[in-house]
C-alpha cells in the first residue's frame, strides 16, 4: 500500500471517560495544519424534548495537540459499486447513511439530519442492516449535534460549505456488537500521491445488475483521491457514489503482516457529503472533528 503514515484515532474507555490516542505509523511528516485548530460552535437537539430550543456549545482544540505532530453524486463509468456487508455502516430512514464510531455514537452528514431550508432537525430512525437487507435493529436517536455554521447556512453545495456538513448522533442502545470505525487524519502526502479510498453507503442508484432491487442495499466502491480543496478542509475522489450515500464513510483500508501478527482495519479520513460535475467530495477529518466526536463533554445533557 502506498500510504506510509497516517494517524488513527481510537476511542478507549478509561474510568468512563474517552481518551484520544494518535497512533502514527512509519514515516511521512507532511501535515496540513490548516485542516484543524479552530473554535467551532455546535447545536445539540434532544429528540426526547422536541419543544426545547437546541442547546448551543463551543469546542476548542488545544494548541498542544499540534506539538511534535507532522497533518446528486457522480458515477464514473463503469459503475464499480459492489455489495457491502459491514453492519457498522448504517441506514438512515430519511435516505442517508451513517457509520458507527463508538458504543453510542454514529457520524453522518449534517444535511442528513438538519434541514437548512426549514431550519429544523429532521425526524428519522436508524437501521442496523444485515446481509439480507433486513433491519437487525431500528433505533431512534436521543441527541443529534450539528455545527452551528452548518445550521446557519441559507443555501448549500459550494466547496466552502462542505467543511461544516457533518453531524454526530447519540443513541441509548449499545452499538458495540455491530462493529465500529476508527477515524483518522489523511496526510497531505497520501493526497498528493492520489491514494486509494473506499466509500460505503446506501445508494439510490445501483449497478445495472441491481436495478430492480428495493432501495436499501449497502454498497461500497473504491477509487482514488483527486485533490484537497478549500485549504485542506475537504477532499475529492473518483470513488463511485450516488444519492443516499451522503454521510457514509470515506476510508483507507490498511493491512500489515509480520511473522507473529497480522492487522486489517479501516480508518475513516472523510465523510461523504456531495457531488460535483467531475468528482465526489467529503469533509476531511481534522482535529476539530476528532475532538467533536471523541472528547465532546456536551455529548448528552
Amino acid at each position: 500500500m502506498e500510504i506510509k503514515k497516517y494517524f488513527s484515532i481510537k476511542m478507549l474507555a478509561v474510568v468512563s471517560a474517552f481518551v484520544l490516542l494518535i497512533i502514527s505509523l512509519t514515516c511521512y511528516n507532511s501535515f496540513d495544519t490548516n485542516a484543524g485548530l479552530s473554535q467551532r460552535s455546535y447545536l445539540r437537539y434532544d429528540y426526547k424534548n422536541p419543544n426545547a430550543a437546541p442547546y448551543q456549545y463551543t469546542i476548542s482544540v488545544p494548541d498542544t495537540v499540534f506539538e511534535n505532530t507532522p497533518e446528486p453524486y457522480t458515477i464514473f463509468p463503469p459503475n464499480d459499486m459492489v455489495r457491502d456487508y459491514d453492519t457498522s455502516v448504517v441506514r438512515l430512514s430519511i435516505g442517508g447513511t451513517g457509520f458507527i464510531i463508538g458504543k453510542h455514537t454514529i457520524v453522518t452528514a449534517g444535511h442528513c439530519v438538519y434541514d437548512i431550508n426549514q431550519k429544523k432537525f429532521d425526524n428519522f430512525t436508524i437501521d442496523i442492516v444485515g446481509n439480507d437487507n433486513s433491519a437487525i435493529k431500528t433505533i431512534t436517536p436521543h441527541y443529534v449535534h450539528v455545527p452551528k455554521n452548518f445550521a446557519d447556512l441559507t443555501k448549500y453545495n459550494t466547496m466552502p460549505d462542505i467543511q461544516y456538513d457533518y453531524a454526530l448522533i447519540y443513541v441509548e442502545e449499545d452499538l458495540s456488537a455491530y462493529g465500529m470505525f476508527n477515524m483518522g487524519i489523511c496526510l497531505d502526502k497520501y493526497i498528493d500521491d492520489k491514494g486509494k479510498v473506499i466509500v460505503s453507503g446506501f445508494p439510490q442508484k445501483y449497478p445495472s445488475n441491481y436495478n430492480d432491487s428495493e432501495y436499501g442495499l449497502r454498497f461500497k466502491a473504491s477509487g482514488n483521491i483527486i485533490s484537497s480543496e478549500n485549504n485542506g478542509r475537504n477532499i475529492t475522489y473518483d470513488a463511485d457514489a450516488t444519492n443516499g450515500d451522503s454521510g457514509g464513510p470515506v476510508y483507507v483500508n490498511e493491512s500489515y503482516v509480520d511473522s507473529r501478527v497480522s492487522y486489517d482495519y479501516n480508518t475513516v479520513v472523510a465523510i461523504n457529503v456531495s457531488q460535483f460535475v467531475a468528482f465526489n467530495a467529503g469533509v476531511r477529518i481534522n482535529f476539530d472533528i476528532l475532538y467533536f466526536c471523541y472528547q465532546n463533554a456536551n455529548l448528552t445533557a
